[in-house]
Order: C-alpha cells, then structure tokens, then sequence
C-alpha cells in the first residue's frame, strides 16, 4: 500500500511539474488594424529612408515566447510585416527580449532578407484593444515607423 501511495505522489509530480512550467509562460503579441482611413483604427504610418511612396502605411502582427518558457518555441517570434505602398508582405521569424521591464523588443526578418526589423511597445502600460502605440525601425526596407493604434497582448506573466 505505501509503495502505491509513493508511486502515485511520484507520478503526481511528474505529470504537474511539467504543466506548471508551461502554464508560466509568457507570450507576447503586436498586431495592428489593417484599416488604411484616419481615425482610431487606422495602420501605422512609415517613413521610408530611400523610397517614397504614396501609401506610407504598414503592418503586422508577430507572436512571440519568452526564453525561459521552457518548450521548443522559448524566446522565438513568428508573423507577418507588411508595407502597403511597396507591395511587400513577407512571413518573418526572430527573437524577443525585455528592457526595461514591460518594453518588449521583437527583432524578425524575413528568410530573402526584404524585411529585417526591430518592433517595441511605447510604454510598459499596456491597454485593452487597439489602444497602445508600437514603434518600428527597420534595416529592410529602410526606415522607421509607428502605429499608434496597436493591440499589444501580454499573457502568462
């Protein structure tokens, strides 16, 4: 009976242990609206270095992990930027990191190197809805860009 009970409490602790690592993990989300009208809903705006053109507006939405999330996809980000006046929409992939606290720093680039960028969030008060501002500066293509009207989800902290 109590080499059950020792099984079981063992057993116990090797199913919870797990599952409370990975309950604990931090994920991160920026995405913004797609809607290119002024107003409270519009897509950020971005500037170009080298080009100029008509429509400034750009977009995404990335997802990433923290690094001590302890799973396969710990401190990595996945999604999409797009920049409407040149046509370009490309998948990228990159890191995450945090400073100072509530800052968060996703640095992605596309595989062909079209877009290599660094997205953060304004102000660690993050808000509900399309209400936190995001910041871009990208080496590909060049330039920088905002988006005042940005969702910014923090979950699991």
């Amino acid at each position: 009976m109590a080499r059950s009970r020792w099984l079981m409490a063992f057993l116990l602790v090797l199913c919870v242990a797990p599952a409370q690592l990975y309950a604990s993990s931090e994920q991160i989300v920026f995405a913004n609206t797609d809607n290119p009208n002024p107003g409270p809903s519009a897509t950020g705006v971005f500037n170009y270095t080298f080009l100029n053109p008509e429509d400034k507006f750009f977009g995404f939405w990335v997802w990433c992990e923290d690094a001590e999330a302890g799973n396969p996809y710990a401190g990595e980000c996945h999604g999409s930027l797009y920049f409407y006046g040149i046509a370009l929409t490309k998948g990228v992939s990159g890191t995450l990191s945090e400073g100072p606290d509530g800052i968060y720093h996703m640095t992605v680039s596309s595989r062909d190197g079209k877009v290599s960028c660094t997205l953060w969030n304004a102000s660690p008060v993050i808000t509900r809805g399309l209400t936190n501002t995001v910041n871009a500066i990208c080496a590909a293509p060049a330039g920088s860009g905002t988006s005042p009207h940005s969702v910014v989800q923090v979950t699991g902290h």
